[in-house]
Formats: C-alpha cells, sequence, structure tokens
C-alpha cells in the first residue's frame, strides 16, 4: 500500500466483488512517472551515445533478434502451476548468469 499511501496510486473497487481492484495513477503518480520517464531516456541516450552508428544498428538488430526469441519462448512456455517441474524450479535464477557462462 505504499503507493497509495503516498498518493501516488489510486485502487478502485469493482461494485459487488472487493476481491477486483483498478488500480490506477494519480495526478501525482503521473508526474512521478513522467518524470522518471524523462530521466531514463536522458541516461539511455547518453549511454548509448558512446555507440558509432554501425555500432548502434547492429545493437538493435541484436536487441530485435532477442525480443522475437523471448516472444517465442514466452508463448511456448506452459504456466507454473501446470509444469510437472514446478516443485524443482529455483525459486530465483539470475537471468544474467545465461551471459556469464559464456
Amino acid at each position: 500500500h505504499g503507493l497509495i499511501d503516498k498518493g501516488l496510486v489510486r485502487r478502485d473497487s469493482r461494485e459487488g466483488d472487493r476481491r477486483a481492484a483498478a488500480f490506477t495513477l494519480t495526478e501525482a503518480g503521473e508526474s512521478v512517472y513522467a518524470a522518471a520517464f524523462a530521466r531514463a531516456r536522458d541516461f539511455n541516450r547518453e549511454l548509448a551515445g558512446c555507440l558509432n552508428e554501425d555500432e548502434a544498428e547492429m545493437f538493435s538488430r541484436c536487441l530485435d533478434k532477442l525480443h522475437a526469441k523471448a516472444m517465442t519462448m514466452l508463448l511456448a512456455a506452459k504456466p507454473l502451476a501446470d509444469r510437472s517441474d514446478a516443485a524443482d524450479a529455483p525459486a530465483f535464477e539470475d537471468p544474467l548468469s545465461v551471459w556469464r557462462e559464456r
């Protein structure tokens, strides 16, 4: 409830079913989001500024390829509740470990 208590998010319950709720940003939440988005955009622009045009194009193609593979994997995956190996699945796996092993 931290974001609600800070006035950044509003929780609206459904009539007839208090378990279901919709969460929306308040005006203050929209302002915080806009500021955070602008900072992230500026950070990414500065970070990407170290790449020349060819490197930036290659990086973009690599991201597109990784995104396509991730979407294929997600669409093919069964929900964890339906998997026979769910009990053996680690609670947390470092998502960057695949890159560190290379």
